[in-house]
């Protein structure tokens, strides 16, 4: 059938450009002001380029089959802009024209565009132009040009201005220009047509009414390239691109994409040095896009002892589940699997494992350090007072065991994450809860053994899992390397424009929360007050978004910094400018990170999640002992009788420790009433679920703290309804903007490189770590923090 139309369009198109009217008024291809956009834009308005982010190359021939005479151009299209040279003759004098345009976005639907032409050869000044492109409707296209807005060299201003409409999609293009002079009230009528009966063929026309002149035009694409002849085959282009063209001529073979996940990802898309990162968001958002490739036939994930966390885990298992159910077969291939590579691997049809492999599936346990003898030898004591039995991150410091009340929480946490865990693993695998909890007790397993089991499907090599997949489809599948699949972008052909749909706000609030601006923390990262608060503010007063997503993954920090930023979410879900508000958990949203989440209208957590942690605690660390042991001598001279209320120098007065527990419960007092207040329930009742006491995400909906087990995916939809929006028509914003720490290197760096003893204490200082960070970037010593971090191994 597509055969069949290309036939036709050479039979009766190609004659029609040898015979067209060859008096051209234009020497550039058919085009209008309001709908040309590649690259050729550059030539008819440079607002047009606004609309582009792919990179293109033209090289045009303008009188390629007709004259003796060497013209050719040279045109370059990326990121907003586009630029050309031209070596032309006129009459027998050769010169060089070079063009630079410029199209940046205006408002929703609104583009406008600078461009400048100087001349290379001749002593002509160089031109103005200035251009808009309007595009409030798919289907509607309005713009317009002022040439020459200087009167350089003596020629007129020329004003021309075009709109463009597409009936029935990307198939049929119209389009009516009219051009006009300064001081000259004849005007000048063009209408444009282009056709694209089958993808990768086009064909446009223009027509000149007052004399008849017919200009036609072919295009035929490739993959990424293309080639073009404009009228009377006089005129010839041939194009490249980074992207995609829509073409026919693309192979059609069913795909083996090969995934390789990366070994561990980051929520915010911040760079390190040059590095860019693995985000949760974009892995999602690709497995999502494959899911819709109806090319892809297979995806078999690659992946060993990944370290994700379970509630990232988790939201990248929802995806593989539902790229399994859009009909794709996929696969996992490990070579060593602990409980969440697993764990993710059990959302897949098949499991393979190296034949020299092993199946970590041993269940959960967390473990915690206590250093008070340690502190006590060195001279070092920890001066802290909470609120709440259960408020125990600075435990590790003023005990030298667990508390009651801190096992019975973790205790309790661990059997909600394993319940989960089990509940998921044995529906997909097919085993009863009880069979499962009696193989995980028998566990870890080598290759054999765990296919003995059943808990994978074969012991092969990658190379062999590639050589069997490639043979279930009835013609063989060609594979295709993540990498490669990714830098498949399509070159688009609608003429909507992300910057300019509306937006749904996705602002990251990742680290321990301090005073001040985001920084890079001693291991991990630390939320500035100032940073998030200003992101929250600036969505909020963009007209253009119309719903904000809060993705938390934090464990508290300053109760001053905590509050910086509730006020913020509180203007945004009460105020005049009021939003729609939706938070999404990620692994923690406890203590200040559930603090800076209680007034959204939507709370969203995983099963995984750790959240609630509603206390307050402060104090500092008193080294005087270590210094007479040293021999290291302080004077203080005071003006005000607790001008040193926090040296670190000597002790607490007892009416100093009185002070810093009523400030403690005040800090208390405010948090839980702020909860209260945002979920709409007594503050009695939040006190009885508080006292610094952390919850899964799945007790955290039973007790009302959270509202809907998902994804933030989940968030994003459920922001989208609530403001109203078609699925089609958003674009995510990212807040705070992306930015990188090229020329920040952290303490924790001397710890972490690639040696024994880097790997050695790598896995567990970035747990304790945030403390660190807390104390080093922070004026005040009142925290709302969890108990320290919780790993789950």
């Amino acid at each position: 059938m597509a055969k069949g139309r290309i036939l036709l369009i050479l039979v009766f198109v190609l004659p029609l450009c040898l015979y067209a009217g060859s008096h051209t008024q234009d020497r550039y291809p058919p085009g209008s002001v309001a709908v040309t956009d590649n690259a050729f834009s550059l030539f008819f308005n440079p607002a047009a380029s606004g609309y582009r982010s792919e990179f293109q190359l033209i090289a045009y021939f303008p009188e390629a089959l007709r004259s003796y005479k060497n013209e050719y151009s040279l045109l370059v299209m990326g990121g907003k802009a586009c630029f050309s040279g031209e070596w032309l003759y006129s009459g027998e004098q050769f010169y060089q024209r070079w063009q630079y345009s410029l199209g940046l976005p205006a408002g929703k639907w609104l583009n406008l565009g600078l461009r400048y032409r100087w001349f290379g050869t001749v002593e002509d000044k160089g031109e103005i132009d200035l251009g808009f492109i309007s595009r409030p409707w798919k289907f509607l296209s309005l713009g317009g040009v002022i040439q020459n807005v200087t009167e350089a060299n003596g020629l007129p201003v020329v004003y021309q201005v075009g709109i463009g409409a597409r009936p029935l999609g990307k198939i049929i293009t119209l389009a009516i220009d009219v051009t006009g002079q300064k001081g000259n009230n004849d005007l000048e009528y063009k209408t444009y047509i282009e056709l694209k009966p089958v993808d990768g063929i086009s064909l446009s026309s223009e027509y000149y009414p007052e004399n008849g002149e017919l200009r036609l035009g072919f295009n035929i694409n490739l993959i990424n390239s293309g080639i073009g002849f404009v009228e009377n085959g006089r005129s010839a282009y041939f194009h490249l691109s980074n992207s995609k063209y829509r073409t026919i001529f693309e192979r059609k073979a069913r795909k083996l994409v090969v995934f390789k996940l990366p070994q561990t990802i980051q929520e915010e898309p911040i760079l390190y040095g040059f590095r860019k990162p693995h985000t949760l968001k974009a892995l999602i958002d690709k497995v999502k896009e494959i899911a819709k490739d109806k090319s892809v036939h297979t995806v078999l994930f690659v992946g060993n002892n990944l370290s994700y966390g379970f509630s990232r885990l988790y939201e990248v298992r929802n995806a593989i589940e539902e790229l399994r159910t859009s009909g794709k077969h996929t696969c996992f291939y490990s070579e060593s699997m602990n409980n969440g590579t697993y764990y993710l691997a059990t959302a897949c049809d098949k499991i393979f494992l190296n034949p020299a492999g092993t199946l970590w599936l041993v269940g959960f346990s967390s473990t915690y350090i206590f250093i008070k003898d340690l502190l006590d030898k060195l001279g070092i004591e920890a001066e802290y007072e909470h609120v709440g039995n259960y408020k125990t991150a600075a435990d590790m410091f003023t005990r030298d065991s667990m508390s009651v009340y801190h096992r019975e929480m973790i205790e309790t946490l661990l059997e909600d994450f394993y319940n989960s865990f089990i509940s998921e693993v044995s529906k997909t695998r097919g085993f009863s809860v009880e069979k499962m909890l009696e193989l995980i007790d028998d566990g870890p397993y080598m290759a054999e053994l765990a296919k003995e089991k059943g808990l994978i499907d074969d012991c092969l090599y990658e190379d062999q899992v590639l050589e069997k997949l490639k043979k279930t489809d009835k013609a063989k599948l060609e594979i295709v390397k993540i990498k490669r699949y990714s830098k498949r972008k399509e070159f688009r052909e609608d003429w909507s424009y992300p910057a300019q749909k509306d937006k749904i706000a996705l602002i990251y609030a990742v680290g321990s929360i301090g005073e001040g601006k985001s920084k890079k923390g001693f291991y991990s990262n630390v939320m500035g007050s100032e940073t998030i608060a200003r992101a929250i503010r600036k969505a909020r007063e963009d007209k253009s978004v119309k719903a904000i997503v809060f993705r938390i993954d934090s464990p508290g920090g300053s109760a001053l910094a905590s509050d910086v930023i509730w006020r913020e979410v509180y203007l945004t879900t009460t105020g005049k400018n009021r939003k729609p508000f939706i938070v999404s958990m990620s692994g923690l949203a406890a203590s200040g990170g559930y603090y800076i989440a209680c007034q959204a209208d939507t709370i969203i957590a995983t099963p995984y999640t750790i959240t609630g942690s509603i206390g307050v605690l402060g104090g500092k660390f008193n080294v005087q002992k270590l210094c007479e042991k040293i021999g290291i001598n302080t004077a203080t001279i005071k003006k005000g009788k607790y001008s040193d209320y926090m040296s670190i120098y000597r002790e607490l007065t007892p009416d100093e420790r009185l002070k810093l527990q009523k400030i403690i419960s005040y800090y208390y007092d405010v948090f839980t009433k702020h909860v209260a207040d945002g979920r709409g329930i007594s503050q009695d009742s939040v006190k009885s679920i508080g006292e610094g006491r952390v919850w899964s995400g799945t007790r955290g909906k039973t007790i009302g703290l959270v509202d809907i087990i998902g994804s933030l995916d989940t968030a994003i939809e459920i922001a989208r309804q609530k403001a109203g929006l078609s699925n089609k028509d958003i674009a995510i914003s990212i807040y705070p903007k992306p930015f990188s720490y090229i020329f920040e290197v952290s303490v924790s760096d001397f710890f972490t490189r690639k040696t024994y003893f880097g790997k050695l204490l790598e896995k567990d200082i970035k747990f304790y770590s945030y403390l660190f960070d807390l104390w080093l970037n922070n004026n005040e010593n009142v925290f709302m923090i969890m108990p320290y971090m919780i790993k789950v191994e």
